[in-house]
């Protein structure tokens, strides 16, 4: 034993000290000087000792006492530095729009999305900011659904990008970046972070049904005679639309009622008359009046349906004749 050192740290600039733990005694050996590692906890008990906090500055002295009991001068040995514990955290920014340099384009956030719906057609900008300098982020880090990742780019320590193209014209696409996968310059592993969102671009469509009103409301198919002066229409959406309303009905030689939806704006109903007893009239919805949940403009309804009314005059037999052989 040549005696001993006792650890102080003070996290107030100096004003207040405390005994970090219990005097160490000195082992080395040596003509004159004496080289002795200590080493202290910062943690008691599963929690950070007094005073610290995961980012703490700090400053630590050592006072020597010989193995006569000399003491020696705390304020000889004087060191500060950070305690450093939060962990780095990464979010995945995802914007609408990037060209094949990986620059945003359109500069539209689909995290400000309500929800997180999309009907881009070209790649996604995608941007990692970390919230500190970090090391060791490689694009293996990155896990994707929905589409594929280009390179990685580093534009500095804190803010990576890349290009997303989705496999097809509707996906669900994910982008995350797991946990403890990179470090930051004190060592302390990141914690997860990730980004979902819906890219579609199909268009909506469109199909025209009519029944008979007045009769035994059978279908009526395209092209059809009828002497009903007054039909009943379905328009039915490949999806839920917005936006699709009675003026989006292009008609001819006919008036249409109010029209009514189904609850969840897939089904609509009217009913047509034509504007007189013998008329050709004509029900077709254009492209692009109405859209889907994700901005899609639909195409134009598959089929114009075209019904020609006939005259509704009850026939009657107006000659007849036996024949006797």
């Amino acid at each position: 034993n040549r005696g001993s050192i006792q650890i102080q740290y003070s996290v107030d600039s100096g004003i207040n000290w405390v005994n970090l733990g219990s005097p160490a005694d000195i082992t080395s050996t040596g003509a004159t000087n004496y080289e002795q590692d200590v080493a202290v906890s910062l943690v008691s008990g599963g929690s950070l000792i007094a005073g610290f906090t995961n980012d703490s500055t700090a400053s630590f002295r050592a006072q020597v006492t010989d193995i006569a009991g000399n003491v020696g001068d705390y304020n000889e040995s004087i060191s500060t530095f950070t305690v450093k514990r939060t962990r780095p955290t990464i979010d995945v920014l995802v914007y609408e729009g990037a060209d094949d340099t990986g620059t945003a384009v359109q500069n539209t956030r689909i995290s400000d999305y309500t929800n997180k719906a999309v009907n881009s057609s070209i790649n996604y900008f995608v941007k990692f900011t970390a919230s500190e300098d970090i090391e060791n982020f490689v694009a293996g880090d990155v896990t994707v659904s929905g589409g594929t990742i280009g390179a990685l780019t580093t534009v500095s320590a804190d803010v990576y990008t890349a290009t997303f193209t989705p496999d097809s014209n509707d996906e669900t696409c994910s982008i995350s970046v797991g946990g403890a996968v990179f470090i930051d310059a004190a060592g302390n592993a990141n914690t997860s972070g990730s980004f979902s969102w819906t890219h579609k671009t199909t268009k909506p469509t469109m199909t025209m049904a009519a029944q008979k009103v007045n009769s035994d409301g059978d279908a009526l198919a395209n092209n059809t005679i009828t002497n009903d002066d007054t039909i009943f229409l379905t328009f039915t959406a490949s999806e839920a639309v917005t936006g699709f309303v009675v003026g989006d009905i292009t008609k001819s030689n006919c008036s249409l009622g109010a029209l009514t939806a189904n609850g969840n704006n897939t089904v609509f109903t009217t009913t047509l008359t034509p504007n007189s007893s013998s008329e050709t009239c004509t029900v077709s919805v254009a492209a692009a009046v109405f859209t889907d949940a994700y901005g899609n403009n639909n195409v134009a309804a598959s089929d114009v349906t075209l019904y020609e009314y006939g005259d509704t005059v009850r026939p009657r037999i107006i000659h007849a004749s036996i024949n006797y052989s």
